[in-house]
Formats: structure tokens, C-alpha cells, sequence
């Protein structure tokens, strides 16, 4: 009995491992929000394949959804443009990853923070390219921003 105990065990544990490409995609989605948040540039850029598209999702005041689609060198020059005094952070809930040859996909619910205070939820959506160096680098980033119904979003 215990040896069919280990064996079950052993294979579901199997089940639930990341690979390491996993890893060095949720990797790469942690080590960008550290570099965004503490507002470095030129390592923001580094995660980007250039012509990278960046695009949010949300409702408009008056609750009707909308589409935009933002410039990457003005998503890179309002970092610098953020007041010292003001903090952010996003909190990531969970990671979900896919990946196929050198496409991965990446689903990330979020809580955004500024000065500590909570401000909105989402979930953003990564598209990554595998580069012939090896990286994983963003070519489509898409993320929801809304400040109800978040606790949907935990996992």
C-alpha cells in the first residue's frame, strides 16, 4: 500500500511541476514588474521585443467597454514622468502559463497599489516570443483594469 501511495504521489507532483521554461517566463513577469516599479527604463525596455503592442481593456464612465491601444515610448516616458513620492506596485495572484516551441502565453490576475492604498484589479495578459539567444521577450501585452469585482480575480 505504501509503495502505491508514493507512486501516486510522486506522479501528481509531477503534474503540478513547472517546467523551466515556465519558470523563466514567470521569471521574466516578476523581474519586469520589480524594474517597472522601481521606474528603470532601460531595463523595462529590455523585456520588449521591439514593435511590441500594448493595449488595456476597461469600461468608460459610463460602464460601456473600450478598447486602447497605447504607444510603447509613451507607456517607457510617463515611468520617468511618476513623482518620487508617488509608490506603486502591482501584486500579481497567480501565474498561468503556456507554452508552445517559442510562443508562451501567460495569464496574470493583478492587484495595482499606490502609496499603499489599493486602486484597481485585472489581469493581464502576456504574449512572449523566444528569441534565437534564448529570452523570452513581450511582443503583446494586454491587460483589464477595473476597481470592482476583484475578488474574482484571487485565486
Amino acid at each position: 500500500m505504501r509503495t502505491i501511495t508514493f507512486v501516486f504521489l510522486l506522479a501528481c507532483g509531477t503534474l503540478w511541476a513547472q517546467s523551466d521554461a515556465e519558470k523563466a517566463v514567470e521569471k521574466q513577469i516578476a523581474d519586469f514588474f520589480v524594474d517597472f516599479q522601481n521606474r528603470d527604463t532601460a531595463k523595462v525596455r529590455s523585456y520588449f521585443k521591439p514593435g511590441a503592442v500594448l493595449q488595456t481593456i476597461g469600461r468608460d464612465k459610463e460602464g460601456k467597454s473600450r478598447h486602447r491601444v497605447d504607444d510603447f515610448e509613451k507607456f517607457i516616458g510617463s515611468l520617468v514622468q511618476i513623482p518620487d513620492s508617488i509608490q506603486f506596485a502591482e501584486k500579481i495572484l497567480a501565474y498561468h502559463i503556456e507554452i508552445d516551441d517559442n510562443m508562451a502565453s501567460a495569464w496574470t490576475p493583478y492587484e495595482f497599489y499606490i502609496n499603499g492604498k489599493f486602486r484597481h484589479c485585472g489581469a493581464n495578459n502576456f504574449q512572449f516570443f523566444k528569441n534565437q539567444e534564448g529570452e523570452w521577450k513581450i511582443i503583446h501585452l494586454v491587460d483589464t483594469r477595473r476597481r470592482k469585482g476583484c475578488k474574482s480575480l484571487a485565486p
